[in-house]
C-alpha cells in the first residue's frame, strides 16, 4: 500500500482540487481519504499510519497525524 497526493484541475470549473488516497499495489484499487488543498507530503510510520503536511494562514505548517484504514478521520 502506498500513500500519495494526486492533484487534477477542472477547466469547467476552473478550480483545482487534491487528494491523498491509498493505493492498494496488489489490486490496483484506490482509495480517498482527505481532499484538501491544504494537504501534503503523506509519509509513512506505520503499519497503517502516516505522518502529512498542513499549510495554513501566513506561512504555518502543521504536521498531522492520519490512520489509513479511517479515511477522512480527524
Amino acid at each position: 500500500m502506498t500513500v500519495s497526493q494526486v492533484s487534477t484541475y477542472s477547466f469547467k470549473d476552473h478550480r483545482k482540487t487534491a487528494q491523498l488516497r491509498l493505493l492498494d499495489l496488489k489490486s490496483g484499487q484506490s482509495t480517498l481519504l482527505y481532499e484538501n488543498l491544504s494537504y501534503s507530503e503523506p509519509t509513512w510510520i506505520e503499519e497503517n499510519r502516516f505522518l502529512f503536511l498542513k499549510s495554513g494562514d501566513k506561512g504555518c505548517t502543521s504536521l498531522l497525524l492520519a490512520d489509513a484504514s479511517k479515511p477522512g478521520s480527524e
